[in-house]
């Protein structure tokens, strides 16, 4: 008969979920790498690959609803905007782009407007860092 301590029993539970948390896939959406690249490279959504990317692989809604945001973080990298609500956080990335035309004032100095037009993936996400809604804001 073997008899087993409660401290080995411990050590033995703890290196379990150690193994089935080291096993777990860190793939969020059914896309590829190619993709993931190049929706970090533009990361405004101005080399328009992002629009591109979302239309090229099917992205829609459902493909972000109910995922862990820290998951899809890791994939689409940071989010451009954050807005903090009472009981969710909202996360926006560009998809597109349209910048305004440089204005002239005095002197010919010119000022520069960005993002006069811009297309988002909007991500809300609740206590537990799950998204429990998305939606594609275009203007």
């Amino acid at each position: 008969m073997i008899i087993i301590d409660n401290k080995f029993r411990t050590c033995l539970l703890f290196l379990a979920l150690l193994t089935s948390c080291s096993n777990k896939k860190n793939n969020c959406l059914i896309i590829n790498k190619e993709f993931i690249s190049e929706w970090k490279i533009d990361s405004i959504g101005c080399l328009k690959y992002r629009y591109k990317l979302i239309e090229k692989n099917n992205i829609n809604t459902t493909n972000f609803k109910n995922a862990d945001f820290e998951c899809i973080k890791s994939e689409l990298g940071s989010p451009n905007i954050t807005t903090i609500e009472r009981n969710y956080i909202t996360y926006y990335y560009y998809v597109t782009c349209k910048y305004a035309p440089i204005n002239k004032f005095k002197h010919n100095s010119p000022k520069l407007t960005l993002n006069t037009e811009v297309s988002f993936l909007v991500l809300k996400v609740d206590r537990n860092n799950i998204i429990f809604d998305a939606n594609f804001i275009v203007p």
